[in-house]
């Protein structure tokens, strides 16, 4: 009997943690039907352009970018995903100003990069938070949107935790080492090293109903 109950328990317990991990497997986040812009001269809702690149080859990471009180535009960047500091993986989305890049540095037009620490074989709803969290407790995930001009930081916005930030891994290929997911991911600013012929950037940037597609390196 002894053992029974404990076959029963531990039976009970597997299937628990299935059906959490099926209830966070899909996020139903309201998104916009149509990207729409009420200030377009905002500096945070320009269209940038991706590099046809080895990045690329295996798939781009999309968004709706959306600024609150300016507006929101269809986003687009080269991802990959990277192992980095022992065992850390980190997904990376990024954009140009221009494409003309031949035999310039890899930061040559860069303009918006966000950074995202999360477990690309786990396919549970995956939580981020700041990287001050990060940096309390390594083994959490965290993400951070960066402006750059070329190899200069204009600005940072962390992640915001008052709002449900999350990565789903949707889909793995073994054989070629892809990850395919979805992202929800809110920031707030953090710093603002804008000169004042660009002015200041928005407060708060969010990109919703996110998809990427990207390569792992493991290197």
């Amino acid at each position: 009997m002894k053992n029974l109950l404990a076959t029963l328990l531990v039976l009970s317990c597997i299937c628990s943690c299935k059906k959490e991990c099926e209830e966070y497997a899909n996020p139903a986040p309201v998104c916009e039907k149509e990207p729409f812009v009420l200030d377009s001269s905002s500096i945070d809702l320009q269209h940038y352009v991706i590099r046809s690149d080895s990045s690329s080859v295996h798939g781009v990471a999309t968004s709706i970018k959306y600024v609150p009180e300016k507006g929101a535009i269809e986003w687009i960047g080269n991802n990959g995903v990277s192992k980095l500091y022992g065992e850390n993986y980190f997904l990376t989305m990024a954009n140009y100003q221009d494409t003309a890049w031949y035999n310039l540095e890899y930061w040559a037009f860069l303009r918006e990069v966000i950074n995202v620490k999360f477990d690309p074989y786990n396919n549970c709803k995956q939580k981020i938070l700041d990287e001050d969290a990060y940096n309390q407790d390594t083994t959490t995930n965290y993400a951070v949107f960066l402006m750059n001009a070329d190899d200069f930081r204009l600005a940072v916005w962390k992640i915001d935790m008052e709002k449900d930030n999350q990565i789903l891994v949707t889909d793995f290929d073994k054989v070629n080492n892809i990850v395919e997911g979805r992202f929800e991911l809110y920031f707030t600013k953090e710093i603002d090293n804008s000169p004042p012929s660009i002015g200041s950037f928005a407060e708060r940037v969010e990109f919703r109903c996110g998809k990427f597609k990207a390569k792992i390196f493991e290197y």
